[in-house]
């Protein structure tokens, strides 16, 4: 791991390591990792019916350099 990527680091490590262990975590701790998932991520349940299934796909606005509220 470099080290420039640690200094980069989004979120601390320790709470991301917890929550890969599947140790419980504070709400709040939760929902901020949730956030930075979400911003590149769009997660799709179970009952999802168009083409690819359930599971994650890339956020498409963040590729086409859209941003959510951005006027048009």
């Amino acid at each position: 791991m470099s080290k420039s990527w640690q200094k980069q680091r989004p979120y601390p490590r320790t709470p991301l390591v917890r929550f890969e262990r599947g140790d419980e975590l504070k709400a709040r701790t939760v929902s901020a990792i949730r956030t930075v998932l979400e911003a590149g991520i769009v997660f799709i349940n179970g009952e999802y019916t168009g083409s690819g299934g359930p599971g994650i796909r890339l956020n498409d606005r963040e590729i086409s350099g859209e941003r959510e509220g951005a006027d048009s």
